[in-house]
């Protein structure tokens, strides 16, 4: 998780410094995994990219990104202040193709489409907590 995290932030550390985002990572409780690296490295790029994108303006963005086990399962949770998803509103469709909720002119809704599939079509899941203005956890299990 640490090597290909690393190379996902170095990739994005213009936009990570431009944000001023504070990353804290924790991975030890479950430091390696057999998963197909382009794939975690395409999961890792969406859930940084949109915690930058959808940072609150009303507080410092922090992101966390942490690994564990549940049950022999690898589970990491990826954690971010931002502006929050109204689950209640969008619970059904968040993880859709196309579907975008927040506005934003760049918005695609296309990446968490790609990252649910890709967790999926390898026996895992994604799910996520999250409340308006009080940011948002995705929880992956390998």
């Amino acid at each position: 998780f640490s090597e290909v995290f690393e190379r996902i932030k170095m990739v994005n550390s213009a936009i990570i410094l431009s944000s001023g985002a504070e990353i804290d990572t924790d991975v030890e409780e479950a430091p390696y995994i057999n998963f197909p690296v382009l794939y975690l490295e395409s999961i890792l790029q969406n859930l940084l990219t949109n915690s930058i994108k959808y940072a609150s303006s009303k507080r410092a963005l922090k992101i966390r990104l942490r690994t564990y086990m549940v049950n022999d399962k690898i589970m990491l949770d990826f954690t971010d202040n931002g502006i929050g998803i109204d689950l209640a509103k969008t619970q059904n469709k968040l993880f859709g193709l196309y579907k975008t909720f927040h506005g934003n002119s760049d918005a695609r809704g296309v990446g968490l489409f790609i990252s649910k599939t890709q967790m999926e079509a390898l026996g895992g899941r994604i799910d996520v907590i999250s409340a308006p203005d009080k940011g948002t956890t995705f929880i992956l299990q390998f």
